[in-house]
């Protein structure tokens, strides 16, 4: 298992991926966007190895966009191999095809003119939520988790201002709620899949006040407490063997109540501290990782802590059409 889980913390990995420069993003842009770097993903996407499943995994390429190699793994001794072949790979290739992969086509050329991406739109002034998910048994905790972003702009977290008075209370808008049950609290089948948002409508209960507890000058702090409610008549199956199932869950959904603690500072209108759970069950299958026997109801809980701004933070979190702020932004549809 440890094999599998610190692949790029392993030093001959590390003196290996040396050769290359090293990128990640945001898989669903990649795959279904029509910006100059989803195009290039694409183009090489294309190439990918007899035997490569799915869009995700190691690709190694030239700035031209020609594979070299790749593969779709987490082993350390199948990473090492894909990054030793691609380097044969480039280092067999002669001098005019080497001056060929370093030069990227006009047709994937990035844009000189700055492009308004949702990337560039991430809320620094307002409140990203990292949250956590895991199936919970009784007081066992699973190994497998997921991890996700909710954001809120700034006007949206003005909107949750608690009240400087201590004993006061403030309901967060119902449908700032709803994004969370809706984007956040999903169950992703053992944790580590995929699964569909819910929409609107499936969004049966959607609560949060704010609680001030205490004041120390321009900061209040105040306690969290909410219930969400979600129910979606797509059951969703283990995806791809649908027809292996006798029969499939009616209908999928997450229950939970929400308990935490945040600080608000006044003067400047922000949350500098924010860390909530929400626990509770889940209902009905899921998109990938969720077997016949696994339906529910069972335990699930997410853990929700602010965001500190870092890199991979400001990667488009999942759903953005679902963000009314965000639209405009080149994003896919």
């Amino acid at each position: 298992m440890l094999a599998r889980r610190f692949v790029w913390s392993d030093r001959e990995v590390q003196r290996l991926a040396g050769n290359f420069v090293a990128v990640a993003d945001e898989l669903h842009e990649l795959r279904t966007g029509t910006t100059p770097e989803a195009r290039f993903f694409q183009k090489v996407f294309a190439q990918k190895q007899k035997g490569h499943p799915g869009h995700q995994g190691v690709f190694v390429c030239t700035p031209s966009g020609r594979l070299l190699a790749s593969c779709f793994t987490r082993d350390v001794a199948d990473v090492k191999a894909t990054l030793r072949v691609a380097l044969a790979r480039w280092e067999s290739l002669d001098p005019t095809a080497r001056d060929k992969a370093t030069t990227l086509p006009a047709a994937l050329a990035i844009a000189d003119a700055p492009v308004d991406r949702v990337a560039h739109r991430y809320p620094a002034d307002g409140l990203v939520l990292r949250i956590i998910g895991r199936d919970v048994a009784g007081m066992v905790v699973t190994e497998r988790w997921s991890r996700s972003f909710v954001w809120f702009d700034a006007d949206e977290v003005a909107s949750m201002r608690p009240t400087p008075e201590i004993g006061g209370r403030v309901a967060v808008r119902r449908e700032l709620v709803a994004r969370l049950a809706a984007l956040g609290f999903l169950d992703k089948g053992m944790v580590s899949g995929f699964t569909q948002a819910f929409a609107d409508d499936d969004v049966e209960t959607a609560t949060l006040e704010l609680e001030t507890v205490a004041r120390r000058g321009n900061i209040v702090d105040v306690e969290l407490r909410g219930r969400t409610r979600t129910r979606a008549a797509d059951g969703q199956p283990k995806y791809g063997i649908r027809e292996r199932f006798e029969q499939t869950p009616t209908e999928r959904g997450v229950d939970t109540q929400i308990l935490g603690r945040a600080a608000f500072d006044l003067d400047a209108g922000r949350f500098v501290a924010f860390a909530a759970v929400a626990a509770g069950q889940r209902v009905g299958g899921a998109r990938v990782g969720r077997g016949v026997d696994d339906w529910g109801p069972a335990g699930i809980a997410f853990s929700l802590r602010m965001g500190d701004g870092s890199p991979p933070e400001r990667i488009p979190p999942e759903f953005t059409h679902r963000y009314p702020w965000l639209a405009g932004a080149a994003r896919t549809p």
